[in-house]
């Protein structure tokens, strides 16, 4: 269900404008990533979800020559005048309108309230939902003609622009969500399929641990280079194998002495994650959530052991959720060293397990951790009947 109190408050923000009319709402969900970690960049496949988390919008033409955003999070608008300086969240909206010119899209100027419910810090793409919501409400009103697919690039290059540095996933997921559905993304053909949701008697709690690490972007880069290294040494050998989807583990074994110790374990993650994919799709598909709860472990533990990309509070996280029969599965989730883990529970304790994995959490960090519970939604949607 949308958020009718978001929905409500910028209703009463456009009651306050004049020769404001024909008001247009839009909610673009967050994202959560069931599986298939640093996979976008090694030539796999990666299984995000839109959540009901989201970030909401009012649109409306202008009733002046430039676009004006406000922001009811921040309590505070700006006017889009070229030239002028802005602060982080409106540069988005920038470069946005900077991506469609670019396109020669004819954009009207128009006048945009937004909010959202989206947890801050928990590394549910709120930039994502920020950039394709925007997109959408324009798309739709204006006719500009772009596909769900165009919405996703341009999100992506106005990301780009503003200096994110980001794949693909998120704004697909943003995007592309369907209620109850996960989507397995080839990143490298930008094609999709849909696996059904239906987790039964488990829920889907996300827990933030709070906690973000300083870490230069060398970090992802030696991990990326380290497994690009492994490959070319394979196919080098190997030819005919294309792809690290083609390489399977008793392959990889026979170069393992070619390798540095770095390049083997992150060759045999990437090897691993992708087949853990796609087993997860199986495992969907055959109702087997248990089995879809021990592949989250298994990935927790090479993303924590061979890709090194967690942290002493995720692997913490992680090894309580364990210690409860009612969690089938915990992993980190993201890019890593922070952030939050995503954790499979027993749907009539997840609240009460998750609180008391967070008290214990807390209780060994001094740091108070945000459970999050999660459902797979649409992804972003015109809301027809805000009251």
């Amino acid at each position: 269900m949308p958020n009718q109190e978001i929905l409500s408050r910028i209703q009463a923000y456009f009651s306050k404008q004049e020769n404001i009319s024909e008001i247009n709402f839009y909610r673009a969900p967050g994202r959560i990533n069931l599986i298939g970690e640093h996979l976008d960049y090694n030539d796999g496949f990666v299984m995000p979800a839109a959540i009901d988390k989201s970030m909401y919008f009012g649109v409306a033409p202008s009733a002046t020559k430039n676009s004006y955003i406000h922001s009811m999070d921040y309590d505070t608008g700006i006017e889009l005048v070229a030239g002028s300086e802005l602060p982080g969240w409106a540069k988005y909206f920038e470069a946005l309108l900077d991506q469609l010119n670019k396109q020669e899209k004819s954009v009207s100027a128009v006048h945009c309230a937004f909010s959202s419910d989206l947890p801050i810090g928990a590394g549910l793409s709120s930039s994502a939902a920020l950039c394709c919501g925007f997109l959408t409400a324009l798309n739709e009103m204006q006719g500009l003609g772009l596909s769900k697919k165009d919405i996703v690039l341009t999100g992506q290059a106005a990301e780009h622009a503003v200096g994110i540095k980001c794949g693909i996933m998120d704004q697909y997921a943003v995007t592309f969500g369907k209620k109850d559905q996960v989507i397995m993304l080839d990143c490298n053909e930008i094609t999709h399929s849909y696996f059904p949701a239906e987790l039964g008697d488990y829920q889907l709690i996300l827990i933030n641990s709070n906690v973000e690490h300083a870490l230069v972007d060398g970090a992802y880069n030696r991990r990326r280079e380290a497994s690009e290294r492994a490959f070319a040494i394979v196919q080098a050998g190997e030819p005919q194998i294309k792809t690290y989807r083609d390489l399977d583990k008793d392959t990889l074994q026979k170069y393992r002495r070619d390798f540095t110790p770095e390049q083997r374990m992150r060759s045999g993650y990437v090897v691993d994650e992708i087949s853990r994919v796609r087993d997860a799709g199986k495992a969907l598909n055959d109702g087997n959530i248990k089995k879809l709860g021990q592949l989250l472990f298994e990935t927790h533990q090479g993303l924590s052991i061979e890709y090194e990309v967690s942290c002493p509070e995720l692997d913490l996280l992680v090894s309580l959720a364990k210690k409860h029969h009612e969690v089938i599965g915990a992993r980190m989730m993201g890019g890593g060293f922070g952030g939050c883990t995503l954790n499979l529970i027993q749907k009539d304790k997840a609240l009460e397990i998750a609180g008391e994995i967070a008290a214990a959490y807390e209780k060994k960090t001094g740091l108070k951790p945000d459970i999050i519970e999660v459902n797979i939604e649409n992804g972003v949607e015109r809301i027809e009947d805000v009251f």
